[in-house]
């Protein structure tokens, strides 16, 4: 099974997260964006969209994070917590993925006139923050976003809010989210194996395009 992916996506560390929880053995393909990589005839000819994370696995072609770590569960682990069978408990977890890509967009949306030398738009960071408010409310009587354990939901939603980290959006006034964070961080044995490099590339990243618009 091949992952081309690139170790500073949060989408494509989600993925890892989740293969690395569940043990399974995969080949790490390197995709660098910023040599456009993904617009190679040879990646086009896997994903014609060029985005990564691409999952190869024997015939299969995936993209799309959270299609992809629903496919590896269910091939890899069917019925682990995760993602289980259970119908009720899948469509709460569903929820919470289909969620978590509406507040990503959000996030990217917000930030997405610094690659253009341009400020945050304010009124798209507001939105973003509103967002985190009500989850944060959730998180009031719950531990986790679904089923009150680790669901591919949390780790994908944290994959996603390590870009806010690096964006320096201060999450701090949130403090169940901060909390819920920690709890996720610490049950993902190796998160700091696979984030903390990545983190300090996308960070550094982040804060050159900042500092041009200041």
């Amino acid at each position: 099974m091949d992952l081309y992916s690139m170790a500073e996506s949060p989408p494509c560390r989600s993925v890892l997260m989740v293969i690395d929880y569940l043990g399974v053995r995969v080949n790490l393909i390197n995709v660098d964006l910023s040599k456009g990589q993904h617009l190679e005839p040879s990646f086009l000819k896997l994903n014609p969209f060029h985005l990564i994370p691409t999952l190869v696995d024997g015939d299969l072609i995936l993209w799309e994070s959270r299609a992809i770590i629903k496919y590896i569960v269910d091939k890899y682990s069917p019925d682990n917590q995760l993602y289980p069978k259970d119908v009720e408990k899948r469509a709460k977890i569903d929820q919470w993925l289909y969620q978590e890509m509406g507040t990503y967009n959000l996030l990217s949306g917000f930030m997405r006139p610094v690659f253009s030398g341009s400020k945050p738009d304010v009124t798209g960071k507001e939105k973003f923050m509103d967002s985190m408010k009500l989850i944060d409310n959730h998180l009031e009587e719950n531990n986790y976003l679904a089923n009150n354990n680790l669901t591919i939901a949390d780790i994908s939603f944290i994959g996603s809010l390590s870009y806010a980290e690096a964006c320096s959006v201060d999450l701090s006034s949130f403090k169940k989210i901060v909390s819920w964070m920690d709890r996720v961080k610490n049950e993902l044995t190796n998160y700091n194996q696979i984030n903390s490099s990545a983190m300090v590339n996308l960070t550094n990243y982040m804060q050159h395009l900042i500092s041009i618009t200041e």
